[in-house]
């Protein structure tokens, strides 16, 4: 199993593979669509199953929704709409690494699963529009258009720093199917006369659904991983999906329209140099991470507690460090070199005083160019 950062996949698939391990993989597979199709001849030439977690594809109430689809609950199928926003980076993460710029950003790590899902349904699709909040770090806020070969829309629009519907709508002719994000086991269909109700899935043998939780998810495509000849997402599932991504990218950093601000106030008489901000994650610093940047500055140290803080900071070409403020050991080595330092972090818990103010000659030490 690669659970390593997303960076790392494809190198860690093509050690495991040579040695003769079938491979479970977390997306993104790789983050160019020919390296996940040589990774899938890599694959085939060892003989050995390569899959993707694409754990989404276990919830029931999707399995229910395709049921319906095919059925013709809601005639034909017009457009579908997936939303996925919250004001925060919300998984327990214990590392920053799904801030790091050459893993990618929100668009690889949600956007892939919700791509693959809509594949799932539309079949292969051809990109459209896209454009979100990206400052030369990682993407936070977003929105993908789409259409599949039968002319269905696909709006896909996710966020880390705005709440969100959080759901996914299948419209079609004749009602409409709506199932939230975190809804593993139903669905609501509404007919075309307004008449609504919300459906469960159950197993084959008519009794409840198992899979009723994100880790009973992850059970199911372990099961699935453990038995080949069950249905799989596959290397060459993958490249499709991160053939879409590279569109994306490559789509706003021809436009470079979220490189920074069309005009700004008077500049700040600085020179490009490696700089700190505390606090940079905050309200205050985040604002002063915007501004350095749209001057130019790359190099630019956030001293962070915790990822959960960092969605909208590392949209700029920020390092991000976990450092404890309060520690002279850890504060001196992740300062040397920086010729300037903005002391911005507030503590706002019973350590208040300590961080804000006492903080200032430690986040300094050992920086004669401060």
């Amino acid at each position: 199993i690669v659970a390593l950062p997303n960076s790392l996949h494809e190198a860690a698939v093509i050690w495991a593979l040579e040695r003769g391990y079938p491979v479970l993989c977390e997306k993104p597979l790789a983050l160019r669509g020919a390296a996940c199709e040589r990774l899938g001849d890599l694959a085939d030439r060892a003989g050995k199953l390569l899959a993707v977690n694409m754990v989404r594809r276990q919830y029931p109430s999707y399995k229910l929704a395709r049921l319906l689809i095919a059925q013709g609950a809601i005639g034909r199928l017009t457009s579908v709409t997936m939303s996925h926003g919250g004001g925060g980076y919300s998984w327990p993460a214990a590392s920053l690494a799904v801030f790091e710029r050459d893993g990618g950003g929100l668009l690889a790590d949600m956007g892939v699963h919700y791509l693959d899902l809509a594949e799932t349904f539309l079949g292969p699709l051809t990109p459209l529009s896209y454009q979100d909040d990206w400052r030369g770090g990682v993407d936070a806020d977003l929105q993908f258009d789409l259409r599949s070969a039968a002319g269905v829309s696909l709006t896909v629009t996710l966020s880390r720093r705005r709440d969100l519907s959080n759901e996914v709508v299948f419209q079609g002719t004749d009602g409409r199917i709506a199932i939230g994000v975190n809804d593993f086991t139903g669905a609501f269909w509404t007919n075309q006369n307004g008449i609504a109700s919300r459906l469960t899935a159950t197993a084959a043998d008519g009794s409840p659904a198992t899979e009723t939780t994100f880790v009973h998810c992850f059970a199911a495509q372990l099961r699935d991983f453990l038995a080949p000849s069950a249905p799989i997402a596959t290397a060459r599932d993958a490249a499709r999906t991160t053939q879409l991504l590279e569109w994306a990218y490559a789509e706003r950093d021809k436009s470079s329209s979220g490189r920074g601000p069309a005009t700004m106030p008077a500049p700040l008489r600085l020179d490009r140099r490696p700089l700190c901000v505390t606090g940079g994650s905050g309200f205050i610093g985040g604002r002063l991470v915007e501004r350095l940047a749209a001057m130019g500055f790359d190099d630019i140290l956030v001293p962070v507690r915790r990822p959960a803080t960092c969605s909208s900071v590392a949209r700029f070409p920020v390092r991000l460090a976990t450092v404890d403020l309060l520690d002279p050991a850890a504060v001196g080595p992740a300062v040397a070199g920086r010729s300037l330092v903005f002391h911005l972090a507030y503590g706002s818990d019973d350590q208040g005083r300590s961080v804000t103010i006492d903080g200032t000659p430690i986040a300094t030490a050992g920086n004669a160019g401060t």
